[in-house]
């Protein structure tokens, strides 16, 4: 995540990157009662496990591959 972070701080006229919401995807919504994790987790790290690939193919018919949203506000 950081790369792509820094990718947008990169652009020319970017005052301020922030990172909303890093989540892995789930197949199952929380059963009633149970709370959703943090948007983003502690350290802004999401940690893989050792069977884990992260992946961000964004195409919206496979939203399990990966998605990038960017609300970008301001600008000339």
């Amino acid at each position: 995540m950081s790369r792509i972070v820094a990718a947008a701080q990169a652009v020319p006229g970017v005052q301020n990157v922030v990172v909303t919401r890093l989540e892995r995807f789930e197949t199952v919504e929380p059963a009633p009662g149970e709370s959703d994790a943090e948007e983003v987790p502690a350290g802004s790290v999401l940690t893989l496990g050792p069977l884990e690939i992260a992946r961000l193919d964004n195409d919206p018919d496979f939203p399990e591959n990966g998605r990038l949203s960017l609300d970008l506000r301001g600008g000339r």
